[in-house]
This record gives structure tokens, sequence and C-alpha cells, in this order.
């Protein structure tokens, strides 16, 4: 697994940038790609059901986005420390490997120093994160 440890400028201009925003055209409208990201939305929320809960108002153990943008990227909440786990990456690479477009997950990991966030896409982790808290992802 590589891992890119990020500067709090780079987590911030990353967060701007869309991840493999889709081509619409004719062929592939909104519409279309509405319906691949909520698939691959409602997979993903199935894979984190194996590590925790999802409540949108942070009262369990995570929230999962549901704004679609034109980005193939997903965000996720983490709101409890039981979904810091060691094979919460690993699970989530393997799941972004079966898909047929590359996706990114932005977790977004809570801590008494503010959020900081993990990107995960197939090839790469990055991360914005203090050593003490990254260090329970891997």
């Amino acid at each position: 697994m590589k891992i890119i440890k990020m500067t709090e400028d780079a987590v911030y201009d990353h967060l701007d940038e869309p991840f493999n925003p889709p081509a619409i055209n004719e062929s592939f409208t909104e519409d279309d790609f509405s319906a691949e990201w909520h698939g691959v939305r409602n997979r993903f929320e199935d894979l984190l059901a194996k590590f925790g809960e999802n409540d949108a108002y942070g009262n369990k153990d995570f929230n999962l986005g549901e704004t679609l943008t034109l980005s193939r990227g997903i965000g996720v909440e983490l709101t409890s420390q039981k979904m810091l786990n060691r094979e919460l990456i690993p699970e989530t690479q393997r799941f972004l490997e079966t898909l047929p477009h590359e996706y990114e997950i932005d977790f977004a990991v809570m801590s008494e120093e503010g959020i900081h966030h993990v990107f995960v896409n197939r090839s790469v982790v990055q991360h914005g994160c203090p050593r003490s808290i990254f260090k329970r992802f891997v």
C-alpha cells in the first residue's frame, strides 16, 4: 500500500478538486452518472456496515455522505473511534478495485485537534492526519 503524507494546504487543494469527473455527454448523462454514483455509494455503505453503524446526525459510528457532485469521490465522516480499524483501508481498496471507474473515498476523521482527511483510491492512500491518528489505520 502506497501512503503519502500531505500538508494541510495540499489536503484543502485536494478537497477542492473533483476526483475523476465523468465526461457528461449525450451518451452518458448526469442522470446516468447519478445512478452510477448512488450505486457505488450504496455498495460502499454495505461494506462500512461491517465496521459500524451509519447515522446522518453523528450519533453512531459514521456518516456516509449523500451529496452528489460531478466527482467520483465519496465522503464519509468517521464519528466514533470504533471506525479507526486496521482493516478499513485495505477493505476499501479491495472494494474500489472492483469498480469499472476509479473512485476515491474521503474519510474525515474527527479528533480533539480537528478534522483530518484520509483519501483512499485503488493505488494510494493520502492523508493529513497526525501520526497518533493515522497509525490506528495502518
